[in-house]
């Protein structure tokens, strides 16, 4: 599809008409940000970086967007298979919406900047602050010391605004963790408990439930401060910016990082996964590292450490008590 060929709306209220210089792109960000405040669904705002005076950008699903002028260009993702381009014209501030016919993302969709996401759940925008019971249950973590983990899922009923969160908590060493499935008003729906077998009616309730639900986003990850921080995978800079770097890797598919007790304090393993054209022997690595974000134990690839280090693995590995998962990452 071309530019040319697309019904556009240019919003009078965002353009910069009496600006002499061109459009910088904050203050593009800000155009965009402020045409998504009116939104009244869940979406997330990607920006192109590498943006040049005539561009093709391409979808997953082969479509073409074709631009011959200067401009900032912004992705909007709605959910699956439902999302549009709004590009501001360089030189004047000028917005326009470009709906993506198949709603397929850019093909390089991982190498945009995220710049803001927003959830619409329950009639509210942004669950986590503006449901009462759910802001409650997550301000009330810090003071439940057997808790190392909690993740907060939103999930939405097909072709339907009706919403339900699925809230996993992990627990401290020798217990184990629990799932809840809660309605907007924080009535329990379901619960499920790890090392306890659901029972046949349960299991069928429950698979009967799941048929006409559809993932959204995680909405929330708590992890017990460790480290000196509150949030670690947010106040531990290597850790954060290790995280946020995931989704630039062509290398990898996917990532996880457990976190560990040991007599020195907490340490961090972390796991990648890689597709098979780039280590078709070596299809995942480990390392070990502490809270400053030194190398404690060496990478090694497979699930064991090569035979020359299995003694010393094993050494390691004494004192080492395992938590709990804190972060998950699988390429789109």
């Amino acid at each position: 599809m071309k530019i040319k060929t697309i019904l556009f709306i240019i919003v009078q209220t965002f353009f910069f008409t009496a600006l002499s210089a061109q459009t910088t792109q904050e203050q593009a960000d800000k155009i965009v940000l402020e045409r998504m405040s009116s939104e009244t669904q869940s979406y997330t705002v990607y920006a192109k970086e590498d943006v040049q005076k005539e561009m093709i950008i391409t979808s997953a699903a082969g479509e073409m967007l074709e631009l011959d002028y200067s401009c900032w260009i912004y992705y909007i993702r709605y959910g699956a298979n439902q999302g549009r381009y709004l590009i501001v014209n360089k030189s004047n501030g000028n917005l326009l919406e470009v709906d993506a016919k198949s709603g397929a993302e850019p093909e390089d969709l991982a190498k945009w900047k995220e710049i803001e996401q927003k959830y619409f759940a329950c009639g509210v925008k942004d669950p986590l602050q503006n449901i009462e019971w759910l802001r409650e249950f997550c301000e009330s973590l810090n003071e439940i010391p057997l808790v190392v983990r909690a993740k907060i899922d939103l999930y939405k009923v097909i072709d339907s605004d009706e919403h339900f969160f699925k809230i996993g908590i992990y627990y401290r060493p020798p217990y184990s963790y629990g799932v809840d499935w809660k309605n907007c008003t924080g009535e329990l729906i379901i619960h499920l408990y790890s090392g306890v077998p659901p029972s046949p009616e349960l299991e069928e309730r429950y698979n009967e439930f799941l048929k006409n639900k559809e993932y959204v986003a995680e909405l929330f990850n708590y992890v017990m401060p460790v480290c000196g921080v509150s949030n670690p995978l947010q106040n531990i800079k290597w850790l954060k910016e290790y995280c946020e770097s995931l989704k630039e890797r062509q290398d990898i598919s996917s990532a996880r990082i457990a976190l560990y007790e040991s007599k020195d304090g907490y340490v961090f393993q972390i796991w990648e996964y890689f597709p098979y054209e780039y280590a078709s022997n070596k299809w995942v690595s480990s390392v070990w590292k502490n809270c400053a974000g030194d190398t404690i134990f060496p990478m090694f690839f497979g699930w064991s450490p090569p035979l020359e280090l299995c003694e010393e693995y094993t050494e390691f590995l004494k004192d080492k008590v395992s938590m709990t998962d804190i972060f998950e990452f699988v390429k789109q």
